[in-house]
């Protein structure tokens, strides 16, 4: 199963990028994404406590970009939001008379440990700036 939630904060943040000079609401972000806005409100929360995007309520209430997108990485995007682990842990009961079946748990932890760092390296060499320039 796909997760979608890392291309659904881009989204978020390339649409606050690209309307810089307006406030959004969750309603208009999940138009966009053609899903429900509650679904985007929970992403928010995950980008607003990271410090990467603001809000208002009220009447002249939305939502906008609290960082310059010429500083914000893929990777910052990616840390800011619970996305699972490429690589799920191993948790099968050992079999302690098969030598394979006991490494198993450390073996997978450590080629996670690279993936993750390796997602992380790519995504840090892009901005959200490089982005948004596609979209123009």
């Amino acid at each position: 199963m796909k997760n979608e939630q890392f291309s659904s904060a881009l989204y978020i943040l390339m649409a606050l990028s690209y309307n810089k000079d307006k406030k959004l609401s969750s309603r208009q972000i999940a138009e966009g994404l053609k899903t429900h806005p509650v679904v985007i409100r929970r992403l928010m929360l995950q980008l607003s406590e990271s410090g990467l995007i603001a809000s208002r309520k009220g009447r002249d209430g939305g939502v906008w970009l609290a960082v310059d997108p010429k500083k914000v990485s893929l990777a910052d995007i990616y840390r800011a939001i619970d996305t699972p682990e490429m690589i799920s842990d191993f948790d099968r009961p050992q079999t302690k008379t098969c030598p394979i079946s006991c490494a198993m748990k450390k073996i997978i932890q450590k080629v996670s440990q690279h993936v993750e760092t390796d997602i992380q390296k790519s995504l840090s060499r892009l901005k959200l700036s490089d982005l948004i320039q596609g979209v123009k």
